[in-house]
């Protein structure tokens, strides 16, 4: 193992420039910047303005995220952006640089206590958690042919494993809001969104058509409500930690639950969905899993050339490899742009979804 000085990394930082140094170890980090001291999309959590790097961040390559906090320097910014341990951050802008450790200087920092990094006041948790109570409690239990059943069905997705799921639920009446303001309502698909300790922290809405068998035809049928605490490493759950067990740790993880649902009709495995690239980037498998399949989307590269679904694959993959050698990954692709493997399941290339081999 390689052994850096961090203060003698973080001066040839400094003299380098941070930008080129955050934006190659994390693609993610990119936009941010191209705009330093502009808020843009969190490289994490996603959304529209959740991030941004201070004016000072090409010397120091300090940030701020809008859910964590001030990041006091580049490390700090990619440790939150990556997911790694300080000690591989600095052993990557260490081989970034191209310094060598002929003097093994790095010392190992001195633990500090941990505080909530979910910074949010109580109060407004606690109304966040009575909400989300309140809105799942008016759902109901998927049952045989009712609206979710044809919506899934409508995808592909044949098992009677989603019949009586506790995870996914039918609310005949989820609201939203119009873009002009208003408030409106249409059925939904609702799913519980659970951290990685188990515990329930937020719910995800596809808001169902009344025309078709389909989502509901409005600019983003999906959306999440306001979480309880950070959804870093969570993913909704189809299957629980038991069935990894009973299924030898053998455990599925992709982006979107159709997907993930796609897995499951197929295989009868657990299998969870994160629900988008910035936290699939980040999601942490229990202790139980021994086998992590990671079925990434192939998306259209964007603007800067990168492929979002697939980058946030291989993020995982890397660090999942440095902090659980216990784990063997497997990373399926589709083999064509624009494709996931729901569009594939329902194209009948069943042939492309072997495990031979695991």
């Amino acid at each position: 193992m390689a052994f850096f000085d961090s203060a003698s990394v973080k001066t040839a930082a400094a003299n380098h420039g941070w930008l080129g140094i955050l934006s190659s170890i994390c693609p993610t980090l990119e936009e941010a910047t191209q705009k330093v001291g502009h808020h843009v999309p969190c490289p994490v959590n996603g959304g529209k303005d959740g991030f941004r790097l201070f004016k000072d961040a090409p010397v120091s390559g300090a940030g701020y995220s809008n859910k964590e906090g001030a990041l006091g320097d580049g490390f700090a910014v990619l440790k939150f952006a990556t997911g790694l341990p300080f000690k591989d951050v600095l052993t990557l802008v260490a081989n970034h640089l191209g310094m060598t450790d002929e003097k093994p200087l790095y010392v190992q920092p001195k633990p500090v206590m941990q505080t909530s990094s979910f910074e949010i006041p109580l109060g407004e948790i606690q109304i966040r958690r009575g909400k989300l109570n309140q809105f799942w409690g008016q759902s109901s239990t998927v049952q045989k042919d009712d609206r979710v059943v044809q919506y899934l069905r409508h995808r592909g997705i044949q098992g009677d494993w989603m019949l009586g799921l506790n995870n996914v639920r039918f609310h005949p009446n989820a609201w939203y809001r119009t873009p002009n303001g208003n408030q409106d309502a249409a059925p939904a698909m609702i799913l519980k969104f659970q951290c990685p300790d188990g515990s329930a922290c937020n719910i995800h809405k596809t808001f169902l058509s009344s025309k078709t068998a389909g989502k509901k035809e409005m600019e983003d049928a999906k959306l999440m409500m306001k979480p309880t605490s950070k959804m870093r490493g969570g993913a909704v759950r189809i299957g629980g930690v038991s069935a990894i067990v009973s299924h030898d740790g053998m455990l599925h993880v992709s982006e979107g639950f159709e997907n993930a649902a796609t897995i499951a009709d197929i295989f009868n495995q657990p299998s969870w969905a994160t629900l988008n690239w910035a936290l699939l980037q980040g999601f942490e498998p229990p202790r139980e899993v021994r086998t992590l399949v990671i079925w990434c989307d192939n998306d259209p590269l964007d603007e800067r050339g990168h492929n979002p679904g697939l980058d946030a694959a291989v993020r995982l993959q890397k660090r999942l490899e440095l902090m659980r050698p216990d784990i063997k990954i497997i990373l399926k692709t589709p083999p064509n742009k624009k494709e996931d493997w729901n569009d594939l399941y329902q194209a009948g290339r069943i042939d492309l979804f072997s495990l031979e081999g695991i």
